[in-house]
């Protein structure tokens, strides 16, 4: 991802976080901050997120570039435990 001031480093997903357009199944467009981001994510995965509605789960997010840190489950039950 080419640098970029509105993207704050380092962005962490979680393994229960989702990133989503909910307003695509209602009829409406993204607006102009998710076309800003969703057109620099590689390939046409941002064309295909916001013309669908998919969700991106943590993992996915970790592997276009929306997130730099992925935290799985086993390490947040670590943490709980101690």
């Amino acid at each position: 991802m080419e640098s970029d001031p509105l993207w704050m480093l380092p962005n962490m997903a979680l393994f229960h976080q989702v990133f989503s357009m909910p307003e695509i199944a209602l009829g409406f467009f993204p607006d102009i901050g998710a076309s800003y981001c969703l057109s620099r994510l590689p390939g046409f995965l941002g064309e295909y997120a916001g013309l669908t509605g998919a969700r991106l789960d943590g993992a996915e997010m970790l592997a276009c570039g929306l997130a730099t840190h992925f935290v799985s489950s086993a390490v947040l039950e670590i943490e709980v435990c101690k």
